[in-house]
């Protein structure tokens, strides 16, 4: 596993773990921040104890788990997008075998989704825009259960 805590880079982040990528400490602070954030993990990224903070100036996002949850405070607006060889946010259950898993992406500002959402797991996706609109532009595909919620 992966474990951050406070990780900065000027242009791009992208981390691969053959297993998880964690929180290193329960806090509210980012945990990575970079324009460009990708992430790719085997089991899990975030938890459900505690998501992975994420930040950036016009941050752009893309983040793979093959059997677990994926997790994502962003405290910024987040733009979904393809990059690093990843493309969007998904939950692949590659080998059929994952349990129900959740997708979830919360973001203080706006949340754009400019490439595809895969929840394979049969696992909800839950995409919460607290701070902006919360722009759709591609289709979802693969949901058992599709949450957006936009606060006022």
């Amino acid at each position: 596993s992966v474990h951050v805590d406070s990780v900065a880079a000027a242009y791009s982040i992208f981390i691969d773990s053959s297993i998880a990528i964690r929180e290193a400490g329960d806090d509210t602070e980012a945990d990575l921040s970079s324009p460009e954030i990708s992430l790719a993990a085997r089991a899990a990224i975030g938890s459900s104890a505690s998501a992975l903070e994420i930040s950036g100036a016009e941050l752009r996002l893309a983040a793979q788990s093959d059997s677990g949850g994926v997790r994502l405070l962003a405290l910024d607006s987040v733009i979904v997008t393809t990059q690093a060889e990843l493309s969007g946010l998904s939950i692949t259950n590659s080998d059929g075998t994952a349990a129900p898993a959740v997708l979830e992406l919360i973001s203080t500002g706006a949340i754009t989704i400019e490439a595809d959402v895969h929840n394979n797991s049969a696992g909800d996706v839950r995409l919460l825009a607290d701070g902006g609109e919360c722009k759709l532009i591609v289709n979802l595909e693969n949901l058992s259960g599709l949450t957006l919620i936009r606060e006022e």
